[in-house]
């Protein structure tokens, strides 16, 4: 951390930390962690509302975004994948049987 007048400028191997007295936010965007929540955001809403397989929807989301894909490991995603199917699922097969 090192003082320029009134910025006080942090190195940081995600997003470097700029504080001022009049800024809102004290660092710049985080553009890869936004691009990496989508990658999950996308592969579990599809499994959640798809009956694809599985391993199609990851396939077809890891080429569409392997940068993402290679952050976390393949299981991983596939057991959260599953979990929201089967949680989906669940919840729709309730609301059917209550009418």
């Amino acid at each position: 951390v090192w003082m320029m007048g009134a910025f006080f400028f942090s190195v940081s191997m995600y997003a470097p930390i700029i504080q001022t007295n009049f800024a809102r936010h004290n660092h710049g965007p985080d553009l890869f962690r936004k691009q990496f929540t989508v990658f999950l955001h996308r592969v579990t809403r599809r499994a959640a509302m798809e009956d694809t397989p599985i391993n199609v929807i990851y396939q077809q989301e890891a080429e569409r975004d392997p940068q993402s894909a290679s952050q976390i490991r393949m299981e991983n995603v596939k057991q959260r994948m599953m979990r929201f199917r089967k949680k989906h699922r669940k919840a729709n097969n309730t609301d059917v049987g209550e009418e």
